[in-house]
Formats: C-alpha cells, sequence, structure tokens
C-alpha cells in the first residue's frame, strides 16, 4: 500500500491494527501462570519384569549318544558352539553354564552340528556332562 501525501490512510490503518491486536490479546491471553495446559501425563507402569526359566541337562544326549564337545569332526572344539546350539534345540535362549569330562576308552558321543561320532579310542574326545540353559518368558 502506498498512499503518498495521505498520512491520515496510514494513521487509520495504525489505530485499527493496534486495537486489533489488543483484542485479540484480550481474547486470547490469560497472563503466565505456572500451571500447564495440557492434561497431566501419567507414566504407563513399568513392564513386568521378565520370568528368567533355567533348566540343567545332566549328562545330556544327541540320538542316544552322549554329547560330544566339538560341534563337528575335524573343526575347532569350541564348547560355546555345542552348549548354545543344544540349548536352542531344546526350545532355551542360551546356555548359561556347562562342564565337560574325559569318558571311558571305546564309549562314543555325538557332534552336534555335523551328527558324526566321536570314539573315544585314543582318549580325545570329550563329553558334556551338564549343560544349564535359560529363556526368559
Amino acid at each position: 500500500m502506498n498512499f503518498p501525501g495521505e498520512p491520515e490512510v496510514y494513521e487509520t490503518v495504525r489505530r485499527n491494527l493496534q486495537r486489533a491486536v489488543a483484542d485479540y490479546l484480550g481474547r486470547y491471553n490469560s497472563g503466565l501462570s505456572t500451571q500447564t495446559l495440557l492434561p497431566a501425563v501419567v507414566a504407563p507402569p513399568p513392564p513386568p519384569a521378565a520370568k528368567i526359566q533355567r533348566h540343567t541337562f545332566n549328562d545330556p544326549k544327541l540320538a542316544g549318544y552322549w554329547l560330544d564337545s566339538c560341534a563337528r569332526h575335524r573343526g575347532d572344539c569350541r564348547t560355546h558352539e555345542v552348549i548354545h546350539e543344544y540349548c536352542r534345540q531344546k526350545g532355551f535362549d542360551k546356555a548359561v553354564k556347562s562342564h565337560a569330562v574325559a569318558f571311558p576308552f571305546l564309549h562314543q558321543s555325538m557332534r552336534i552340528r555335523d551328527n558324526s561320532v566321536c570314539t573315544n579310542a585314543a582318549g580325545i574326545c570329550r563329553r558334556m556332562s551338564s549343560i544349564t540353559c535359560e529363556r526368559q518368558r
């Protein structure tokens, strides 16, 4: 808007604007307050604590054989791989504890990854004597 030489137009617009702003502030401004306009927000209750279930398998077997402490034939003997896989097969999340032992001459154990059988002829086979598995419910 440009009204050169007509200052009363500018003064009228200025007065009307001041009046509109004052009216607006009067209707919508209730002053400052420490009260919130939002409803009270209630934190949700904490989720129920997970129930941990444990089970110890003594002398665990695989297809009727003792469970070998090695996962596969000619592989690294990683007991942690064996015990975690055994627990998963039994419906648990993980293994939390285990124990392996040597076993008598010519007895046999089975490896969990390839189902190969270890016959303890040289005294090198070891079997799992217990595995404790855990799951959360």
